[in-house]
């Protein structure tokens, strides 16, 4: 059952990791619940609803999440896991066996739901919890339901990087695939925000067609306000004016404006966020990003070269700009950060690349910072 953890181990690292990218935008189309915004990420057939007071933060291909604050976790994210022959097998072997009634909350839930939640929900959050101690609510979980169709509901804690984390997690299967509903908070906040919770799971609602929300990112004219040889990456919606290489290929599949070099993968990204706490430095905000990666990477796995940390003009703006290193899976990745505050904002503009491809677009770079503008 090994190689089934990561996907599920990938989703609480999107739960613990949700407010490094935030303000993202998100498209329309839909009739969208009053007070609520959609959080669903492209592509998905269900549509995920949150509160306009949380922020969208749809990072991850295949999950929707959004958060409420990011200086203290509270998270929610919906992900969609299409059934493979591994999981039928084991299923197969469930349903055949004898005394397969499952039972949580006094309340009886599907065996296979049940069983993708101990195999498949549990494991991860088992294995990075110190001990691997969880505590399971019997009285708050039990069978329940996800948009008219049978779901199984569990709710427990757990001791995870010196914090204890509380989590709501609804397990439903349709259509060949299951389908994951976590909340995730610590305790003040789990359940300050429980009645927000109610009000996203009650707007939940599947869908017949996936959602393809408008494209985030729009290239305009060639030469429409761009310097030469760049064009641009930015909408009316944000305060400040991106320009990238001409040949560089925007990234319509994003939820931030970034663009990418098709033969490299290096990419160029700026990433709003507002501040949930008053007079967060750039510095501390910086701190607080780098916590929030080695949570997840592990500690060490975030190498910053104090040397190179200076400051540079960004726009209008005076930014810091940060080097370091992230080992992701194996792979060293690079990065050139510079973050800036603007109007009670933090903007991050940010390259990245492999080491042996960082130096090759760093000129590209110098261009991109020179032009680029808050508005």
């Amino acid at each position: 059952m090994k190689r089934f953890v990561r996907p599920l181990l990938l989703l609480l690292c999107v739960a613990l990791l949700m407010g490094l990218v935030s303000c993202v935008k998100v498209g329309g189309g839909d009739d969208v619940p009053e007070g609520m915004q959609n959080a669903t990420v492209a592509g998905a057939d269900y549509r995920l609803y949150v509160p306009t007071t949380w922020v969208v933060q749809n990072s991850s291909p295949n999950v929707s999440s959004a958060y409420r604050d990011l200086s203290r976790q509270s998270t929610v994210s919906v992900a969609k896991y299409p059934l493979t022959d591994a999981w039928r097998a084991a299923l197969e072997a469930l349903e055949t066996a004898e005394g397969t009634e499952e039972t949580a909350g006094d309340s009886a839930i599907s065996p296979r739901l049940a069983w993708f939640y101990e195999n498949e929900c549990l494991r991860p959050v088992r294995a990075t919890a110190l001990d691997g101690k969880v505590t399971l609510d019997k009285d708050a979980s039990g069978a329940d339901m996800l948009d008219k169709t049978d779901a199984g509901r569990w709710c427990y804690s757990a001791l995870i990087g010196g914090k204890t984390y509380y989590f709501k997690q609804l397990v439903t299967e349709r259509n060949g695939a299951f389908y994951v509903f976590t909340f995730t908070a610590e305790k003040e906040m789990y359940e300050q925000y429980a009645s927000d919770v109610e009000k996203i799971l009650n707007a939940f609602r599947f869908a017949d067609e996936p959602y393809l929300p408008d494209d985030f990112a729009k290239e305009t004219d060639a030469g429409k306000d761009a310097p030469e040889g760049m064009k641009a990456c930015f909408g009316d919606d944000v305060a400040y004016r991106f320009y990238v290489p001409a040949d560089w290929k925007i990234d319509l599949d994003s939820p931030i404006y970034a663009a990418y070099v098709e033969e490299d993968r290096t990419s160029v990204s700026v990433v709003p966020y507002m501040p949930t706490t008053e007079h967060l430095s750039v510095a501390e905000y910086f701190t607080m990003t780098r916590e929030q990666l080695e949570k997840v990477y592990g500690e060490g796995a975030m190498v910053v070269d104090e040397d190179k940390t200076h400051k540079e003009k960004l726009g209008s703006r005076e930014a810091t700009v940060y080097e370091y290193t992230l080992t992701i899976d194996g792979v060293v990745y690079r990065y050139r950060q510079y973050i800036a505050a603007y109007r009670s904002m933090m903007y991050s503009l940010t390259y990245t690349a492999t080491e042996a491809n960082f130096d090759n677009h760093t000129a590209e770079l110098a261009d991109i910072v020179a032009a680029f503008a808050f508005r």
